[in-house]
């Protein structure tokens, strides 16, 4: 029985990247961008076991989905969404906190962001994610922070390792199969650093999913030198956000004609 909700949650993931991918690409481009999060094994992968990772993979799809919305359009009904999918996922790990540091470092490091401070959608969305972490922290609390015991004391071993992290690298290079691998940071390259006629061309909404896969990556990159073992799994999530901007970077690459 898990494993069929598991099946449900893989197959619900491309719907959902159709949908973060609508409001920054063209309908055919986010139709690509679905079509390859069932080619690209790192998400394909999901529903052949009942793991956190497939749920986790679809709220942020979901949520980024809904804060691109609520960026363009008047009133706070995508920002409820988005606080209602980030409340989910910190229910279903803690690891969700990550996708919420790479939404604060957008609004730090982008002037785009820099306006949702004074946004109370944005806020909406911080509360109910929180309300989301409230079950675990209580849990925890109660059972003397097993959580902390186990991630803090007993997985780290503080003795720096660099090597895991081209462990990390080289299986991510592999399971995200190295065209999708190097198509999705060439991705995160056009929306964060773009250029129009050999000039700086401003930057988009989809800078929010550059920083997205590039802060997921990063923190697991820097967690995996302080690990005893390292964990190929945790850094799938940084391969989601940048789906909707990849079928433009193989069509460029490829010097196919530009769809409409």
């Amino acid at each position: 029985p898990l494993r069929i909700v598991a099946l449900a949650i893989g197959m619900a993931i491309p719907w959902a990247v159709w949908f973060m991918a609508k409001p920054v690409t063209t309908q055919r481009n986010a139709i690509w961008a679905a079509i390859i999060a069932m080619l690209l094994p790192a998400i394909a992968l999901n529903g052949t076991i009942f793991y956190p990772e497939g749920a986790l993979q679809l709220l942020l799809a979901l949520m980024l989905g809904c804060i691109l919305r609520g960026m363009r359009e008047p009133g706070l009904k995508w920002w409820l969404w988005a606080g209602v999918c980030a409340g989910i996922g910190q229910l279903v790990h803690f690891r969700f906190l990550v996708p919420g540091l790479a939404v604060v470092v957008f609004m730090l490091a982008e002037p785009r962001g820099r306006r949702l401070w004074t946004h109370p959608g944005v806020w909406i969305t911080a509360a109910l994610g929180v309300v989301g972490l409230i079950p675990a922290l209580f849990y925890n609390a109660a059972e003397g922070w097993p959580a902390i015991e186990f991630h803090v004391i007993r997985r780290p071993n503080y003795d720096l390792e660099p090597k895991h992290v081209l462990s990390l690298l080289a299986t991510q290079f592999g399971v995200w199969t190295p065209a999708f691998f190097i198509a999705i940071w060439g991705a995160v390259k056009h929306a964060r650093w773009p250029k129009k006629d050999g000039q700086r061309a401003e930057r988009g909404p989809e800078t929010l999913l550059a920083w997205q896969a590039l802060v997921i990556f990063v923190f697991y990159a820097l967690e995996a030198t302080v690990n005893k073992k390292v964990m190929p799994h945790w850094p799938f999530m940084a391969a989601v956000p940048m789906l909707p901007m990849v079928p433009g970077v193989l069509t460029v690459r490829a010097n196919l004609p530009a769809p409409g």
